[in-house]
């Protein structure tokens, strides 16, 4: 007869088991609706609906993950001992958590850092708790599946963009141009069309990601996947369903192949052969490897500090660096994020503000201005200060050391997985993917894989804990404080946002207007609702009865705006021609209005130099009240930034018309006005 205990104990296994098994299901359905949806949570759109659904969108899954790991816990915390696998994750993730919260009370969009730090944080936080989960071989190639199979979609939908979808496109747009220009908010005939149609027959296969380097990124970590997937499928897979699971397993690694193929990144594919170079080190002489790791360390160190310091030749003596437009373009990029960290080194500015920021360390002459500088490492560092990245950098290392070096057997899976990463990690040098949220996801699943893998083959024991009931409370009580927390100051101010703006968007204007001032009222730290209920009102100025009293409450809203988030020069360039309306319709406080609006076209000024458009407009402003000095300076700095900016345009398109910024008549009426206006000071 068996014990009673053993029952026991037998039951709560098999109960935690199933447990888990909802748990890794749950997960695979967040992680497939992540790379099924474009997520930009911290992008504007021109169409304002979109914005607040994708951010709301993105919180709502990041939450889902967090729900996973509180249910988790609570399930596991329940047993008389909690078994924990420790994944060297741990420390790094504290004090990456830390630094968030630091930068975010720093940021000065706040509500921007916090959507960043739910983001960031919650797929580390998953994967830790995927290392529990997948404590059994058969959940480990479950999910390397869903990784595979997820991968193999995304890769079906990049061939019939690159061989049908695209083509679409173009073709659209040569039967109407106007309206798709007009969807996209772009002038006719302006630099933004000629980038736009640049990018449009590029023909760039992004898949369900921002763009083709993203889908690039993507492919790299599902062909990590399902060359794993193969591996375990020759090795282990019982004779009776080998052949199939072995074809099933070719057919996906080659289709991931083919996605990373077509999307045509130069970043991502040479990040690729040196994970094929890599991986193929690793099956023939890994033992050679792993004993000389300490001076191929030294050496791989010894080898980044000499092309760090030929680049650094390179760029002295030309300015850029090696490798044509996208090369300039990043160095260009690189160079402003640098100071932007230079000038923010312990907190950096705020995670998911180096948009706000990047315009007031912009090169004048580079073309676009961007919301990332292209290289995780500057970014992070720009964005968290150097306390940021060091603790994502320990976070990151730390796990992958104690894989690489700690592991006693050779694992297969483990060492593919890890290699995959770290070429993911140097494409994100020159690329941004590994902030979308479904690359990020997919990248930290990885690595619990590969974590989970070690110790499956080693059978490695978890940590067994005995915890009283008063520390099992204390734990549960503060992840489900998190938890609360993050759904009530995180995810339903945006949720109700949202719910506000899309009611507006088809309700007549009195309820709209109210609508959208309800949704300014229901986030006191997005900046963005006060500033579309200010565009609104000004529409209703113009297209109703020209009252001023509609001005003022714009103004209001602006002010609400930059309160917000003072960084940001479009409300306060807002704000400016809001008092220049105001100063036309209220003949009598005329002076007034045009004081306010020159303050907040220098205030933009300050925040954008690199702008000649802002620098007409302060220019016109100050002509308006006799400044002839500001009004010649600032028309001086617009033709200098206009000049610098033609002359790099020349350097990357040397057969091309160029596309004035300003406009060709703007530009030459801004070189007469200071002749004409230096005439009438000297008379």
């Amino acid at each position: 007869m068996k014990n009673p205990q053993t029952n026991k104990t037998i039951q709560n296994a098999s109960r935690q088991a199933f447990i888990e098994k909802v748990l890794l299901t749950l997960f695979i359905a967040v992680l497939t609706i992540r790379i099924f949806s474009i997520e930009s949570p911290n992008t504007l759109s021109v169409n304002q609906l979109q914005t607040f659904t994708s951010l709301s969108l993105s919180l709502s899954l990041s939450f889902s993950l967090l729900l996973v790991c509180l249910f988790w816990l609570v399930s596991r915390i329940r047993q008389d001992t909690f078994q924990y696998r420790l994944t060297y994750i741990e420390t790094g993730l504290v004090l990456f958590a830390i630094a968030l919260c630091i930068s975010a009370f720093a940021a000065s969009n706040k509500r921007a850092a916090l959507t960043d730090l739910a983001t960031m944080l919650t797929p580390i936080i998953a994967a830790i708790v995927l290392v529990q989960i997948l404590n059994t071989p058969k959940k480990m190639k479950t999910l390397l599946y869903a990784i595979s199979i997820l991968g193999t979609l995304t890769a079906l939908y990049s061939l019939l963009q690159y061989f049908w979808a695209n083509q679409l496109v173009i073709d659209k747009y040569h039967q109407d141009p106007n309206s798709i220009l007009n969807q996209l908010g772009i002038t006719k005939d302006s630099l933004n069309q000629m980038l736009f149609e640049h990018s449009l027959y590029s023909r760039d296969v992004r898949a369900f990601f921002t763009t083709g380097n993203s889908a690039g990124s993507f492919a790299i970590l599902t062909i990590s996947s399902a060359l794993a997937l193969l591996i375990q499928n020759i090795k282990q897979t019982p004779r009776k369903s080998k052949k199939l699971q072995i074809a099933i397993s070719s057919a996906m690694l080659i289709c991931c192949i083919a996605a990373l193929a077509v999307t045509r990144s130069k970043g991502a594919i040479l990040a690729f052969t040196l994970a094929a170079i890599m991986t193929a080190l690793y099956f023939t002489c890994s033992a050679w490897l792993k004993r000389n790791w300490k001076i191929l360390t030294i050496i791989a160190i010894l080898a980044a500090l000499a092309v760090s310091a030929a680049a650094f030749s390179y760029v002295k003596k030309h300015n850029t660096l090696p490798g044509g437009n996208s090369m300039l373009v990043r160095y260009q990029y690189w160079s402003s994020a640098l100071q932007m960290s230079l000038d923010h080194p312990i907190t950096g500015v705020g995670g998911g503000n180096f948009s706000y920021y990047y315009p007031l360390y912009k090169n004048p002459a580079a073309i676009e201005t961007v919301a990332d500088p292209h290289n995780f490492i500057l970014a992070m560092l720009a964005e968290y200060g150097i306390f940021g990245l060091t603790a994502f950098l320990v976070t990151l290392l730390a796990p992958l050391f104690a894989v690489i070096i700690k592991s006693k057997s050779k694992n297969h899976t483990s060492a593919i997985l890890i290699i995959a990463a770290t070429a993911f990690c140097l494409q994100n040098c020159i690329d941004f993917a590994i902030f979308e949220p479904a690359i990020l996801t997919t990248f930290w699943t990885i690595l619990a894989i590969a974590i989970a893998s070690c110790y499956n083959s080693e059978n490695k024991k978890p940590l067994s804990l005995k915890l009283t009931t008063p520390l099992k409370t204390s734990i549960v009580a503060v992840f489900l404080l998190l938890t609360f927390g993050y759904a009530f100051f995180i995810l339903a101010p945006v949720k109700k946002v949202s719910n506000y703006i899309q009611l507006a968007q088809n309700s007549p204007p009195n309820i709209a207007q109210n609508l959208i001032e309800k949704a300014a009222d229901a986030d006191p730290l997005s900046p963005e609702p006060p500033a579309l209920n200010a565009a609104y009102l000004i529409n209703r100025f113009y297209y109703e009865n020209g009252d001023p009293d509609l001005l003022e409450m714009a103004e209001n809203s602006l002010l609400t705006a930059i309160k917000r988030n003072p960084a940001d020069f479009e409300n306060f360039e807002k704000l400016s021609a809001t008092y220049q309306l105001l100063a036309a319709n209220e003949p009598e406080n005329k002076n007034t209005h045009l004081q306010n609006a020159l303050h907040s076209a220098q205030n933009a000024a300050d925040r954008y130099p690199g702008s000649a458009r802002l620098q007409i407009q302060l220019a016109k402003i100050a002509e308006q009240q006799n400044l002839t000095h500001t009004a010649v300076e600032a028309y001086k700095k617009a033709v200098e930034i206009e000049d610098a900016y033609r002359k790099q345009f020349q350097i990357m398109y040397p057969n091309t018309k160029i596309f004035s910024r300003l406009g060709e008549d703007t530009y030459q009426n801004a070189k007469n006005k200071i002749t004409s206006l230096l005439n009438q000071k000297n008379k």
